[in-house]
């Protein structure tokens, strides 16, 4: 009998020598056609794997393609810069130049001086594309590979640069390069590229950087603010939510001692208020992205944050609508008036529990409401290049918090005044009887108890 193992073996060998060749012959039997067919087999099934893992790759591309987020944008159809027909603002500061000629001809310009780099990406993301560097302090222009995010991760490439050069004149710094068009460059269509600017000169972690997509065929003065009108109306709306409504019923809150009667009823407006115009804004977002090609639903933490805060504002309004009775106490009971108690007390009844919970989750989306407006105003400025308002907005927020702690002062001390007018009141009572009995210049000292006789 025939070891199979062994026909199998050397039916799949393709540097047999002539003696295993004589060896194959001599033990050729009759079960060799079906170690042939089970060779055959799996050859077929590498075949199939082979198909499979490629169309498993295929399926990776796509993916990643569809996971681009870098933003579309329009150039303008001219440019200030010689030797350049095409311009588009990255930054107020940095703008890209181009023709699509032959190759495609490009300079990044810089109001400063710094290294900079230009990259091609499939996806928008830093790792995995390939970028162009040039460094001022050599006058280098290098192509490297961007294998990670460190620094270590950058590996220099095969240059496929037809030309390029860098160089710095009165502040400003241009990097031009001319590259031929490949599997990342397309001439029609979208391509995507990154940008890179350095804290100085000598090359090290990058200050700025970027992403954009860019039809280098195309230019217009209707350059693509997809939607720029409902994402401002967004901000807006947003805006009326978390620095004015939802501030407001915490201030009415924290000073319910000043409208004890209606506090109650600003608060939970305001609070009702907040919610539907987050609603609002939420569904404004997310109609606008649907619809646009410049970016994908909750591709950034902006977007996470705001779902978040629309489920605890959710939260918070039911919640206070379910809010436990007031439990039912002694009036003289000593504990409620216990000086000595400490400041911080475990909550125990369940209407405490409830106004705990209560009260941190409405400090926690005030503080995510500061931040998603400042993370909304700079994603607003940096996708339609206009002046942001950020400054403005922590103005606001610091005079907003300056009157809050001013009037929390003023009540502190008022109280601590009518604190010490009662104490000394109470002083002067206790002398006066200590003293001589009741004192009757004191109109309430008149008043005495009246004696009943039980006997």
């Amino acid at each position: 009998k025939i070891d199979l193992s062994a026909v199998k073996l050397a039916a799949s060998s393709n540097s047999a020598t002539a003696g295993e060749a004589e060896t194959k012959t001599e033990i050729e039997t009759p079960e060799a056609p079906e170690a042939t067919a089970q060779s055959g087999d799996e050859s077929g099934d590498e075949e199939k794997t082979s198909k499979a893992n490629d169309l498993l790759h295929e399926e990776d591309d796509a993916a990643t393609a569809d996971d681009n987020t870098a933003p579309v944008l329009t150039g303008e159809c001219s440019s200030d810069l010689d030797g350049f027909d095409k311009k588009i603002a990255l930054t107020p500061l940095l703008s890209f130049h181009w023709n699509a000629g032959s190759n495609l001809k490009g300079a990044l310009q810089y109001q400063g001086e710094s290294w900079l780099g230009f990259g091609i990406s499939s996806n928008g993301k830093m790792k995995g594309s390939t970028a162009v560097i040039g460094k001022p302090d050599d006058g280098t222009v290098g192509m490297f590979d961007l294998e990670d995010k460190a620094i270590e991760a950058i590996k220099e490439t095969q240059n496929t640069l037809v030309s390029s050069s860098i160089k710095q004149e009165g502040g400003t710094t241009i990097l031009e390069l001319e590259l031929p068009y490949s599997d990342g460059i397309t001439k029609t269509g979208l391509s995507t590229f990154l940008f890179a600017i350095g804290a100085g000169n000598e090359f090290g972690y990058h200050e700025h950087r970027g992403s954009f997509r860019l039809d280098l065929s195309f230019c217009g003065d209707t350059e693509i603010k997809t939607h720029m009108g409902a994402f401002a109306a967004h901000g807006t709306i947003a805006t009326l939510a978390w620095a004015i409504a939802s501030p407001f019923a915490v201030t009415v809150a924290w000073f319910r001692t000043l409208v004890p009667s209606s506090w109650i009823y600003i608060h939970v407006f305001s609070n009702v208020i907040s919610f539907f115009f987050t609603l609002i804004a939420v569904i404004v977002a997310i109609s606008a992205m649907s619809v646009q090609t410049s970016g994908s639903h909750f591709s950034d933490p902006h977007h996470w944050v705001g779902l978040v805060l629309l489920v605890a504002v959710t939260f918070q309004v039911m919640n206070g609508f379910l809010r436990p009775p007031v439990e039912k106490r002694d009036p003289y009971a000593t504990s409620h008036y216990d000086m000595n108690s400490s400041f911080l007390k475990l909550p125990k009844s369940p209407r405490e529990v409830w106004y705990f919970s209560h009260r941190c989750t409405g400090i926690a989306m005030l503080a995510m409401g500061i931040y998603q407006i400042q993370s909304g105003l700079t994603l607003f400025a940096d996708n339609y290049k206009v002046e942001s308002v950020l400054p403005w907005f922590w103005g606001y927020v610091a005079l907003f918090a300056f009157c809050l702690i001013t009037l929390k002062f003023w009540i502190m001390f008022e109280e601590y005044k009518a604190r010490r007018g009662m104490e000394a009141m109470h002083v002067d009572n206790t002398q006066s009887v200590t003293e001589g009995g009741v004192n009757s210049s004191h109109q309430d000292n008149e008043l005495v108890p009246v004696q009943f006789d039980m006997s």
